[in-house]
């Protein structure tokens, strides 16, 4: 078998658990859509109260009162934004809602793009299907907000990861076929 072959094929196994790991995670994201959907709001709430203070503490050094009051303004807007998501996830919750509503659109026209640019190969249809599932999941949580909020982070998170996942698995599964079969010289 050629290196190259060899490089493929651990590149394609790696690749398939990879796969299945995210599949696993989105399966456990639509088990437990709130729980799902207020740990994903924690997060970005740590996030932002981290980037401010970072930000915050940035402007100290700044050179001149200028930068230095609009980095520490806006450190200090970053960091007062975390710690109200913290106070209200609910209100986080919402607000990532239409984040995330956005995020679907564009990531199945992205998909779509990617689909029709790409040379034809096994597996490619899967970047379809993801495209279009996304759309339609935007769509739908966009009719039925602001109820949707609840329980839409943590499902629509989770049907994402299971369709990168499957598509994983399936990419990686004809990369490895490739390699098998140039290794067999046919």
């Amino acid at each position: 078998m050629s290196e190259e072959a060899s490089v493929v094929r651990r590149a394609s196994r790696t690749g398939m658990a990879l796969g299945i790991v995210v599949l696993l995670l989105g399966m456990l994201a639509i088990a437990l859509p709130l729980v799902s959907g207020l740990a994903v709001t924690a997060v970005v709430a740590a996030v932002l109260v981290i980037g401010g203070v970072c930000q915050t503490i940035f402007a100290f050094g700044a050179h001149s009162l200028g930068r230095g009051l609009l980095a520490f303004l806006f450190g200090a807007i970053t960091a007062v934004a975390g710690v109200i998501v913290f106070a209200n996830p609910v209100l986080g919750l919402a607000t990532l809602t239409v984040l995330i509503i956005a995020y679907f659109l564009v990531d199945g026209v992205y998909n779509a793009i990617a689909y029709f640019r790409l040379p034809s190969m096994e597996g490619r249809g899967w970047l379809l299907v993801g495209a279009i599932a996304s759309i339609v999941l935007a769509l739908l949580v966009w009719v039925e907000f602001p109820s949707s909020a609840e329980w839409a982070l943590g499902l629509l998170v989770g049907i994402r990861l299971i369709m990168t996942g499957w598509t994983m698995i399936v990419l990686h599964g004809a990369a490895h076929r490739l390699a098998r079969d140039a290794a067999q010289g046919g």
